[in-house]
Formats: C-alpha cells, sequence, structure tokens
C-alpha cells in the first residue's frame, strides 16, 4: 500500500477500489500518485524554487534550476575537494568542531551567519599541509582579512625564479636558495656540478 496505485491494491485484495481507497486514508498512507508527482524544492546554487519529479529527488540530494547553475554547483561542490584533496570535508568539520569559534575575534557559527571557514595558515598552494597544526577555524570577515595579508606578505618577498638553459635557480633578494637541473640528477649544470639542488 502506498507503492502502488488503489485500484491495483483493492484487486490485490478483492475488494473494491473505495475500501482499499479507505484504509489507505485511515492508516495515514498517501497515494501513490503523490508520492510519484513532482516536488518543488530549493534550487543547490541559487536557492530558486525548482520543480522537478520526485525520482529526481531520489536519485540525487541536490536539483538546480538551470545547467549554469548545475555547472556552478558541480563546480563549487567539487573545487575545494580537488584543490585540497580527499578527505578535506572531514578535516575542515574536525577543525569546525575543536575550534567551536573563530580563533582570532572569538565569532560563533551563529554569529558568523554561517558555518566558520577553515583557513590554511601555511597555503595549501605553498606547501602547507592538512594538518590540524596547521589549520584554525575563522568567521568570514577574519579569513578574508587574514588572506588579504598572507597574500600581500608573500607577494611582497623578492623571490626570483630563473631558468637558463636546464639549471632552474631561485633567489632571494638577489641570494641564491636553490639551484638544479630539470634533466634529472645525473645531468651536469652549467657550472659542471650535479643536478642536485643546492
Amino acid at each position: 500500500m502506498g507503492t502502488m496505485a488503489d485500484a491495483k491494491v483493492a484487486a490485490l485484495m478483492g475488494e473494491q477500489e473505495n475500501v482499499a481507497r479507505y484504509r489507505r486514508i485511515k492508516l495515514g498512507i498517501p497515494a501513490f500518485r503523490q508520492q510519484i508527482g513532482p516536488v518543488t524544492v530549493p534550487c543547490a546554487n541559487c536557492g530558486d524554487p525548482v520543480t522537478r519529479p520526485r525520482k529526481a529527488l531520489k536519485r540525487s540530494k541536490r536539483l538546480y534550476c538551470t545547467r549554469e547553475c548545475a555547472d556552478a554547483g558541480q563546480k563549487r561542490r567539487d573545487s575545494e575537494t580537488l584543490r585540497y584533496g580527499p578527505g578535506w570535508k572531514n578535516r575542515r568539520a574536525e577543525i569546525r568542531k575543536r575550534d567551536r569559534a573563530c580563533r582570532a575575534c572569538g565569532k560563533t557559527p551563529e554569529q558568523n551567519g554561517g558555518p566558520l571557514h577553515v583557513h590554511h595558515l601555511k597555503p595549501f598552494r605553498f606547501g602547507g599541509t592538512n594538518l590540524p597544526t596547521n589549520l584554525v577555524a575563522l568567521c568570514e570577515s577574519c579569513h578574508h582579512v587574514t588572506e588579504a595579508m598572507t597574500t600581500q606578505a608573500l607577494d611582497s618577498i623578492p623571490v626570483a625564479v630563473t631558468l637558463d638553459g636546464s639549471c632552474l635557480a631561485i633567489t632571494l633578494d638577489s641570494k641564491l636558495l636553490w639551484r638544479g637541473s630539470v634533466r634529472g640528477a645525473g645531468s651536469p649544470m652549467p657550472n659542471g656540478s650535479g643536478g642536485s639542488g643546492h
């Protein structure tokens, strides 16, 4: 009952359709048509109402109003996993549970108007890890300020990367930090040394 039409249930019971309908209503079971009818839910990207067949909701918990919203929603959903590697969502949840409030100003998720952001102290793009010691929970405003300050500080460091033939050199304030061959450890350097970094 509830998974097939009243007429079919009645036929299986050997009763009339109105008897099956009466029993279904008495038991509080929705009609089969109500269960397969369209549903209206908010778009998972923009929040606008979207009406889709109920089976679409069974296939996916995220429904979108347009192809553009679907593309944007998919990109947003996958970008953090692609950017920070597998297991990022679990690690982010751990840090939010550990910190419970912004580590800079003390705002709670309720005061922030949503979950706290999880910030890499040493940026992931510069080799920062997803270890708890490198992660802190910040409110949205503190996160934006921290990101801007970190970017400004890192951009102000005069690091130069040059490639001379097969020799890659990294300098800071014209002082050589590292030099190595892009052709492998066995390749000679322009100065005649081996290809390992200095």
